[in-house]
């Protein structure tokens, strides 16, 4: 091997990497390296690789509501006790103002607007509305206002509604008045923003708009710190090189939308910049059925990794990095 390589396996992601972070504390000696290796990010398409630079942040929760110890027959109690799925409907709608801007007071708090060099770069980012709205599944845009959806994804933070639940759901009728309900609430966050303050600013926000009387929990699922990475690193011009080696095409600098917690706190504990080269796409179905990654794509990554190592060992690196 031309590099020493070290091998970090890492499984709880989707359930917030809670062991990551008194890992990488206790064993930091042994994980001494001059970059951490990722390739968890997305390509712009099948034939363009991209080096993801940026990641947004995020900030998970679980809100559920209970208004009384069971479900109650709505003709006999309708009209005349709270509904905790009306109060969770209230909620949600409030969650958001008519511009889409997160109504949360002091969300924006430490958030930079993007300068005109930032809007320059997305913009030179290969987009075309048709080929996402595809990706999407369909779905029509909706973005702040004022801001385009490369912006909206690469830029700007963001809060969602990932679940809701309460009541009857199954087939046929049953006329009840649900006792409690919950929703699941994440938040994509940018630059500054820190992941606890904004989990605390989401739960006094829920308490705010929910009448007395209604039992209230708020639960943190996952954090993850915003991320950018330097562009002028050794790192970054070895997976340049392999890259165009490998696709026959030059990379394009990215700005993911998404999150890997994992970077971040690579950087955070043992001080290493994160080198993102990622082989899925838009369309892969990430996060939902049939979840897939091209075997084609597969190889190219195989190859891109073992030039990279080539080549940044070629670069002048004496120590070890870690993978």
């Amino acid at each position: 091997m031309p590099v020493n390589l070290k091998f970090a396996i890492e499984g709880e992601e989707e359930s917030g990497s809670e062991s990551l972070r008194p890992f990488l504390e206790s064993y930091r000696e042994a994980l001494a390296a001059d970059t951490v290796l990722i390739c968890d990010t997305s390509m712009i398409d099948a034939h363009t690789p991209a080096i993801t630079r940026s990641l947004r942040g995020m900030a998970y929760a679980q809100v559920q509501l209970r208004s009384a110890t069971r479900d109650m027959h709505s003709g006999e109690f309708g009209g005349a006790v709270v509904n905790v799925l009306h109060v969770l409907g209230h909620l949600i709608a409030a969650f958001h103002d008519g511009d889409h801007h997160v109504a949360i007071p002091g969300f924006y708090d430490d958030v930079d607007e993007p300068s005109d060099e930032d809007r320059r770069e997305v913009s030179t980012q290969p987009f075309t509305e048709s080929s996402w709205r595809e990706s999407a599944g369909g779905s029509p845009p909706c973005t702040e206002t004022g801001y385009t959806i490369a912006e909206a994804t690469a830029l700007r933070p963001c809060l969602d509604i990932n679940g809701v639940w309460g009541g009857y759901a199954g087939d046929g009728a049953k006329t009840v008045i649900p006792g409690s309900a919950g929703l699941k609430v994440s938040a994509r966050l940018v630059a500054r923003q820190d992941p606890q303050d904004i989990f605390r600013k989401i739960d006094a926000f829920v308490r705010s708009h929910v009448p007395d009387g209604v039992e209230v929990n708020v639960t943190p699922l996952g954090f993850g710190n915003p991320l950018t990475v330097p562009t002028d690193s050794r790192a970054i011009a070895a997976t340049s090189t392999a890259l165009e080696e490998t696709f026959g095409r030059p990379p394009v600098m990215y700005r993911g939308g998404g999150s890997i917690p994992a970077a971040a706190l690579f950087g955070n504990i043992l001080g290493l910049d994160a080198t993102m080269m990622g082989f899925g796409l838009k369309s892969d179905n990430i996060h939902a059925p049939n979840e897939h990654l091209g075997l084609g794509r597969f190889a190219h990554g195989i190859e891109s990794v073992i030039r990279f190592l080539v080549h940044y060992a070629g670069a002048g690196q004496t120590r070890s990095h870690a993978v």
